[in-house]
């Protein structure tokens, strides 16, 4: 059986080299204990996600709407595994359900899930929900990455190459 911080640098390699495939082995491999520790299934709930296994991945989703998404690093986690596995509007969906859930955004986490859900408003050419959500995170004093300072910054021209 397989301690907690072998399950965690497990994961956390097995994202790293984008060998999500791997994870259900290991989950196969966690005790009932680590099982139910939230930072455990929250990054195998990623990892499928980032695989593509949107139904595998189900039951946890489920699981961390039982939990009133109450978790923010779990939410991120999914967010992550969302916008790896090319569920953008999913992605979108989530992210915005977070926000209606909390005004505030405080159960988004961080930075990174609002410049995910940007990057997946971009990918499904939501042009508008791009510079919402940046005008949003500006408001909420977080930073963005360089690609996603780009990706408003070409949305944004178009919008104004579109009022000319």
């Amino acid at each position: 059986m397989l301690t907690v911080p072998s399950v965690e640098l497990l994961f956390s390699a097995i994202i790293s080299k984008r060998q999500y495939n791997l994870a259900t082995q290991i989950w196969d491999a966690c005790s009932y204990d680590s099982r139910r520790r939230w930072g455990i299934w929250s990054v195998y709930c990623r990892c499928l996600l980032s695989d593509q296994q949107l139904e595998a991945a189900r039951p946890l989703l489920n699981k961390l709407q039982m939990c009133s998404y109450s978790i923010p690093s779990a939410n991120r986690s999914v967010i992550q595994g969302l916008y790896t596995g090319k569920y953008y509007e999913e992605c979108l969906r989530f992210f915005n359900g977070l926000l209606e859930l909390d005004a505030k955004g405080l159960l988004l986490g961080d930075a990174l899930s609002f410049q995910l859900a940007i990057k997946s408003a971009y990918q499904v050419h939501d042009y508008r929900q791009v510079l919402s959500i940046y005008d949003r995170m500006v408001k909420s004093n977080l930073s963005a990455s360089r690609p996603v300072v780009y990706i408003v910054s070409s949305v944004s021209t178009i919008y104004v190459n579109m009022i000319l």
